[in-house]
């Protein structure tokens, strides 16, 4: 099965390429979107069952799609089929967001990166609860070990920060119905407001708030999703420890009322050092892919340090091969997410870097 995903995705590949890279993207999504048991047959992969609980979660194995793929949640189907063991969609904020002018993605092939300029979710919250309700989520109830969805949440751009928290409690409580766990998007390089709070003393004040948000939603729903943080890989050493101290002494308070809160390391990045001579290097957006594999391997074993073993980190970021997957896992993250690595190497990147991480313990 592999091989012929493979060899499929080969002859492929050429004619994405040739497009224009935003083109391609559409094209693929357009695809995987439409409601034919044929494209899912195409796509599919078996799963690989090894089931790891993480945060208070059973998730059916440790490899998961990054949040920006699929940012409405249109191809949930056929990306489940792939093998996922979870999926993230969005970013969302409660208001939909235009967006730049294209070309908006870019890739530097030789790099095996992507540039993206693409902001949020253009349709905001109502849109995507509208995808979700469609499909029925989970796909899967009956199974000890169904896929599990994540929900990556932002503030809308106009949105000032001392009303981010109210942009946020506007998407937990719009999608808790299906999310498996929230995502907390505070590092995009295409929305310059989204940003952890720099002193542990407005990082506390902030991170309160949404517990209080959290708690709220519990007692109506019976549901506690586990909480995590996506964070920038350009963030300072000091940013970093400051965080992972704020985190840690909130997760020794809350973890009995099951307020789990965790790491995403890490966004596209802002920075061009590994790519300076690459075209299309130049101006605003996010780089990710290949250049990133290291850089959030360093993040990925301070954050380790300062938070214990007890904060769970997702790590994402430059994982292009099984072999890069069990470097994460190596470093200290509990679980991995695809998103460049699948535009170079296809779907059967996800059964491989699964395969590699098989009952990691």
């Amino acid at each position: 099965m592999g091989l012929a995903h493979r060899v499929a995705y080969r002859a492929l590949r050429p004619l994405l390429f040739s497009l224009d890279a935003e083109r391609a993207h559409d094209l693929t999504l357009s695809w995987l979107a439409g409601d034919s048991r044929l494209v899912r047959g195409l796509v599919a992969l078996p799963r690989v069952d090894d089931p790891v609980e993480i945060a208070g979660v059973v998730f059916p194995n440790r490899v998961g799609l990054a949040a920006g793929l699929d940012k409405e949640g249109r191809c949930l189907p056929a990306l489940a089929a792939m093998g996922f063991g979870f999926i993230e969609i969005g970013s969302v904020a409660p208001q939909g967001e235009a967006w730049s002018d294209p070309p908006r993605i870019h890739r530097l092939t030789k790099a095996r990166a992507l540039i993206n300029r693409i902001g949020l979710h253009r349709g905001g919250l109502e849109p995507l609860c509208a995808e979700l309700t469609r499909h029925r989520w989970p796909l899967d109830p009956r199974s000890a070990t169904p896929v599990r969805l994540g929900v990556n949440l932002a503030c809308n751009v106009a949105t000032r920060a001392s009303h981010a928290i109210q942009d946020y409690a506007l998407g937990l409580r719009a999608t808790i119905t299906w999310a498996d766990y929230f995502t907390i998007n505070v590092s995009n390089p295409n929305a310059s407001n989204l940003h952890v709070p720099d002193t542990r003393p407005s990082l506390d004040h902030w991170l309160t708030a949404i517990d209080q948000v959290r708690i709220e939603l519990a007692d109506l729903t019976g549901k506690q999703p586990p909480l995590f943080l996506k964070i920038s890989p350009d963030l300072s050493s000091l940013a970093v420890q400051t965080l992972c101290e704020a985190l840690r002494a909130r997760s020794d308070r809350v973890h009995p009322e099951g307020l789990y809160w965790g790491v995403i390391a890490a966004n596209t990045s802002a920075r061009r050092d590994a790519v300076r001579d690459h075209p299309h290097a130049d101006g605003r957006g996010g780089l990710s892919g290949a250049p990133l594999r290291e850089p959030v391997d360093q993040l990925v074993e301070q954050m380790r340090k300062q938070l214990g073993r007890h904060i769970a980190i997702i790590g994402t970021g430059g994982i292009l091969s099984g072999d890069d997957a069990r470097a994460r896992i190596a470093t200290g993250a509990d679980l991995v997410q695809l998103y460049t690595g699948l535009i170079y190497r296809g779907p059967d990147l996800v059964r491989e870097a699964a395969q590699a991480l098989y009952s990691i313990r």
